[in-house]
């Protein structure tokens, strides 16, 4: 497998597990879109140099809103601060992209 392929099936392992985290989980939203934060800020890192595209810019400005705060404060989870109407879209735009990246229904 190319470097550039590697690169590719990261991107998608972390993207999913951020889909992963809002889906699976029974904590509120919040705590789940910290979850989901931490793999798109990792994202984030690895398309950085690598990747412009609309997907990317769209990762970016999502894990850009997610991190403004630190998503852990001595070992705890903290949850994101926003509103539960934000939350919502916050969770649909990080599926949207998962869908739209990796096949799907648009």
């Amino acid at each position: 497998m190319s470097i550039e392929g590697d690169r590719n099936s990261y991107a998608r392992q972390r993207l999913g597990e951020a889909v992963e985290c809002l889906v699976v989980s029974e904590d509120p939203l919040r705590v789940r879109l910290t979850r989901a934060a931490y793999h798109l800020r990792l994202l984030r890192t690895i398309w950085a140099a690598h990747k412009r595209s609309s997907i990317a810019e769209r990762v970016n400005s999502i894990a850009d809103e997610l991190t403004k705060e630190p998503l852990y404060i001595e070992d705890h989870l903290m949850p994101r601060k926003v509103s539960p109407k934000r939350a919502k879209a916050l969770a649909k735009e990080i599926l949207d992209l998962y869908t739209e990246a990796y096949g799907g229904p648009a």
